[in-house]
């Protein structure tokens, strides 16, 4: 597509040159009033010139902007790989993890027996407390002596 557009584009201004070329008088004349064949080659050399200006200044701004994409791309890239060893730690962590559950269970159902052990033996402490006080508020049995058979 491009070689058309520069070579219809070099036509037009071999025809542009060439019409004011054959038609100069070897006397200078009052300016003439282009004929409308060369308005509208005129017309369009501009038309050309302003649409190869604006590719230009479009290419431009594409390469522009493909390089900051392209820096871009990079950071994210970069980012993703950071992201992706995090991700990979945090898998490992949770794997560890994973049995910690059971074993709070476990800790929690061994703490809930001993409390209910502590409290057993608290009862038989204050049990043998009472007796032990009951024995000392007695007084003591006669002793008897043993009988000689």
């Amino acid at each position: 597509m491009r070689p058309v557009f520069l070579s219809s584009f070099c036509v037009v201004l071999f025809l542009t040159a060439g019409c004011g070329r054959f038609r100069r008088s070897a006397a200078p004349a009052a300016p003439e009033q282009p004929s409308p064949r060369e308005a509208e080659l005129t017309h369009k050399v501009k038309t050309l010139q302003q649409q190869l200006d604006s590719v230009k200044t479009d290419n431009k701004l594409l390469r522009s902007r493909l390089a900051e994409l392209e820096a871009r791309e990079e950071t994210l890239s970069s980012q993703l790989r950071k992201l992706r060893f995090v991700n990979e730690q945090l898998n490992r962590q949770i794997k560890e993890l994973a049995t910690v559950p059971d074993e709070r269970d476990r800790y929690r159902d061994r703490a809930e027996e001993l409390i209910v052990q502590a409290a057993r033996l608290r009862l038989e402490i204050n049990r043998l407390n009472r007796r032990l006080a009951a024995l000392k508020t007695q007084p003591p049995a006669p002793r008897t002596q043993p009988s000689n058979h």
